[in-house]
């Protein structure tokens, strides 16, 4: 691939991640939430998953990435609802840290090399959504080390 190619592609990618987080982050009231899981209409969040999750294995590095550690998208989508369960599903310097983990190649690493930690642990899950907290909110690149 050429560097325009790259860059361009790494520009659209970075795009269309925005717009999913966008969806993904949105703060929504509780009668908004209601409202949400009582309308068959408005499948937005499950539609935006679906996009996460075909975007993630669009991209070959991070497809490179789950085939080292014998991950799928559902493996993909327990951590995305774990990590918004224990309270990473929030917004650190313009990333919603849930779907940005998973996006982004150093991160997404860290979290599959450490899953079983992650899905089986409650210290370790806490330990891990903090460690990702606080990688974006220092605006760190690369792998994360254990």
């Amino acid at each position: 691939m050429g560097v325009f190619s790259a860059i361009f592609s790494s520009i659209k990618k970075s795009k269309k991640l925005s717009e999913i987080s966008k969806v993904l982050g949105k703060q929504m009231t509780t009668s908004e939430i209601m409202d949400s899981l009582l309308s068959r209409d408005d499948d937005s969040m499950g539609k935006a998953e679906e996009q996460l999750f075909d975007l993630i294995e669009s991209d070959q590095n991070l497809k490179n990435i789950m085939i080292k550690y014998k991950a799928d998208r559902k493996t993909l989508k327990e951590i995305y609802n774990m990590m918004n369960a224990i309270g990473a599903g929030q917004w650190v310097n313009g990333h919603y840290v849930s779907v940005s983990s998973l996006a982004f190649g150093g991160t997404l690493d860290y979290l599959l090399r450490n899953k079983e930690k992650f899905l089986t642990s409650y210290d370790d899950k806490m330990n891990m959504c903090y460690r990702l907290i606080t990688y974006f909110q220092k605006n760190e690149t690369g792998f994360i080390s254990d």
